[in-house]
């Protein structure tokens, strides 16, 4: 079980959502008392990104005239400032430039790749970015081919996929992993065949999770029905989980008086070298008091069983969530940091008490 995600994986992501919360954009906004401070550093994020847009247009010329390996590194430069950055649609007639140049740096090309398909869907064109990552999929290599082939087109899936995810068109990423069934790579099959398990979890009932704490006391999801619950597969030793806990600690506090809640499923026990919850409890809790996390945490147990959530909800990789409205329906998936707080409010508002 590959519940850590893979370091291919960790940069897919990283490329595929990076800047996705600039101070600049709307909606960022917290309910934090230090307005003047709020202020001042999103008036900085605002003027770099001015000058980082400014950057890729000079690049865009640059990367025109130049030759050689010249050209190449400042293609490298153009679309590694525009994934950090978010600027996707500035950086990709760039992208299609470098895409009709034959040879070259096969990782600048997949960054062109990447930065077209991402800047589709941005604009609204799922159809036309699902049939870019067709293509590349069609044309990967087969089983006996170059590991690191298979690992890009990996990455390419994906960046689509948590961007398409996030635009909500969870129709258009479960396509993503239908059509890597073409893909000759067996590595590139089975990593997407193990995705759509999870997607296929959109707009289903929400299993029922039953465990213990960290105390011992039997916790159960019915539990809370009635509340619009984040469902969050974690561990102590997967950074980006941890890199997600001030978030949904400032989403708990702030709506957990209108009916929402965090229920935590840790995994720490399915990591090899762990194995057993007694095992797993020590760790996990010198964390949760640490961090300060007071919203329920169940910790599973190592032995395999068909009622295990992660069974039950197709994670194979962390970090997973799930947003379950008061139906208990499941509305929203890989609900990430630099979203929780808005998905949450609109499920509050759409599912009144």
């Amino acid at each position: 079980m590959r519940l850590a995600r893979s370091a291919v994986l960790l940069a897919a992501s990283a490329l595929a959502m990076a800047g996705t919360a600039r101070a600049d954009e709307p909606g960022v906004a917290s309910k934090s008392p230090f307005a003047g401070l709020e202020a001042l550093n999103a008036e900085h994020s605002r003027r770099l990104a001015e000058l980082e847009r400014g950057r890729i247009v000079a690049l865009t010329a640059l990367a025109a005239k130049a030759q050689g390996e010249e050209s190449e590194l400042a293609y490298r430069e153009l679309f590694e400032v525009a994934v950090a950055g978010n600027f996707y649609a500035e950086a990709l007639p760039a992208a299609e430039a470098r895409l009709t140049k034959t040879g070259g740096d096969p990782a600048v090309r997949a960054l062109a790749v990447l930065v077209k398909i991402i800047a589709r869907i941005d604009r609204g064109d799922h159809k036309t970015a699902v049939a870019d990552l067709t293509a590349a999929f069609k044309a990967s290599p087969d089983d006996e081919g170059d590991s690191s082939d298979a690992a890009t087109l990996i990455s390419l899936g994906e960046a689509a996929i948590q961007r398409l995810v996030r635009a909500g068109r969870f129709d258009q990423a479960r396509l993503v992993c239908e059509i890597t069934g073409e893909s000759p790579s067996k590595p590139v099959r089975a990593h997407f065949a193990a995705r759509r398990a999870r997607l296929a979890m959109f707009g289903k009932s929400a299993p029922e999770i039953i465990g213990k704490d960290v105390d011992g006391k039997d916790i159960h999801l019915s539990d809370f029905k009635g509340k619009v619950i984040l469902v969050d597969f974690w561990a102590t030793w997967c950074p980006p989980c941890l890199e997600a806990m001030p978030a949904l600690a400032s989403t708990s506090a702030a709506y957990q008086g209108d009916g929402f809640v965090v229920l935590g499923v840790n995994v720490d026990s399915k990591k090899s070298d762990v194995g057993t919850r007694a095992k797993a409890l020590p760790a996990v809790r010198r964390l949760l008091i640490a961090a300060g996390i007071d919203w329920p945490n169940i910790v599973l147990d190592g032995e395999p069983s068909e009622q295990c959530p992660t069974k039950l909800y197709g994670v194979d990789e962390i970090p997973a969530s799930f947003l379950v409205d008061r139906d208990g329906t499941i509305i929203d998936i890989e609900v990430g940091p630099d979203r929780v707080r808005s998905a949450v409010e609109k499920a509050l508002k759409s599912s009144p008490k």
